[in-house]
């Protein structure tokens, strides 16, 4: 933080370095004389001195207030973690101071979660220093990169961000996006600037569509001696994510209370939910979930798609034919499939060729493809009606 201390000491620096007193600058630059000491006492000095000085001392503004040596990147590990659905909400409080206090109450609220997470594994951190930045609905967290640690520092960045995301799933309900990436950045406790940064967001917004941290193939095995060094599932041919579920070794006890606060936060949120994209971020989340539900014997709520199908452990409900197309990069099923209402999986049933192709298909896909093919059943059906 740039104080006003550091001011009056840069400012002396200069001074001995060009060979005249701070007094005689600032007595003939107009400044005022008073200015040194005022600053050593803890007031800011107005623009318009800064300006005088710098002009006597023939010297850029910025370099009375700073020291240029001091400022320049470095590499860092970095995440950048977007709280879904908080754009919304602000929108909605247009014209409504009420509603707009009460988001900036539930920011700080986030932001004490933050601290808390930071502090449960500070002990994590005892050879690094990290630093965070909250604005709007986006947090930064940054640890300068060391190779020799490098191991050490993507494990605590790592659980730090599995105990966040448990954190705000359970006490807020929102869902977390985010990407971890290594790059230049330059971060104090004024600035926040880099390549290292613009990847982040890059990543965080374009590159990843559903509720979860990723990081690179290639930088996870860059960081990690193993896939096993820090919990992850693969989202796509190109990414991973933070399987913060499966991270923490967790009493039975503590994993059904998990699952009952997470049962309510899905259902209270499907039934609000009236775009598809964002429809398609929840599903995705409650399949991560109910996959993690069925390992250990959780209770799973059997939720509907928009009233257009259902999915649980036995069927998948469709309400009319169904077409599926360009299901994801390396799946291309084309055609039409004359589905009955409900689809069974027994093993007795009587199915039609189409209907177990579909089943096949929807069963060997991974989330994001059976996301997507949820999400061409209602695109589908929505054309029909």
């Amino acid at each position: 933080m740039i104080t006003s201390q550091l001011i009056a000491e840069r400012l002396k620096k200069i001074c001995e370095n060009k060979g005249i007193s701070v007094n005689k600058a600032l007595s003939e630059s107009g400044a005022g004389e008073r200015l040194y000491y005022n600053m050593l006492s803890g007031s800011y000095p107005s623009i318009d001195k800064i300006i005088k000085l710098a002009d006597y001392l023939e010297l850029p503004i910025n370099t009375i207030i700073y020291d240029d040596e001091k400022i320049e990147t470095s590499m860092y590990l970095i995440a950048y973690i977007d709280i879904l659905g908080t754009k919304n909400t602000i929108f909605e409080c247009k014209n409504d101071k009420d509603k707009s206090d009460r988001i900036v109450k539930d920011f700080f609220y986030v932001y004490s979660i933050l601290i808390e997470a930071i502090e449960k594994n500070k002990s994590s951190f005892k050879n690094f220093t990290i630093k965070y930045k909250i604005f709007s609905d986006n947090i930064i967290l940054a640890i300068k990169y060391d190779e020799e640690h490098k191991l050490e520092q993507f494990q605590a960045l790592s659980l730090l961000l599995d105990d966040f995301q448990q954190y705000i799933i359970l006490r807020t309900g929102n869902l977390l996006r985010g990407a971890i990436v290594k790059g230049d950045l330059f971060i104090n406790e004024n600035f926040v600037i880099g390549l290292g940064l613009i990847d982040a967001y890059i990543t965080e917004s374009e590159k990843i569509n559903f509720p979860c941290i990723c990081i690179n193939n290639a930088l996870f095995n860059e960081l990690s001696e193993n896939d096993n060094f820090i919990l992850t599932k693969n989202l796509n041919k190109n990414y991973k994510y933070l399987d913060f579920l499966r991270q923490f070794d967790l009493s039975q006890q503590t994993k059904h209370q998990i699952a009952e606060i997470i049962n309510m936060m899905l259902i209270s949120q499907f039934n609000k939910i009236k775009d598809e994209h964002t429809l398609e971020k929840q599903y995705w989340f409650y399949t991560y979930f109910a996959e993690y539900a069925k390992e250990n014997k959780l209770q799973i709520p059997n939720l509907s798609y928009h009233d257009k199908f259902s999915i649980d452990d036995n069927n998948i409900s469709v309400n009319k034919n169904i077409l599926i197309k360009d299901v994801t990069d390396n799946l291309n099923v084309i055609g039409q499939i004359n589905a009955p209402t409900t689809i069974h999986s027994d093993k007795n049933s009587v199915l039609s060729t189409q209907e177990q192709d579909f089943l096949r298909i929807y069963r060997s896909s991974d989330g994001k493809t059976q996301t997507r093919i949820m999400q061409l059943i209602y695109e589908f059906e929505k054309k029909q009606n």
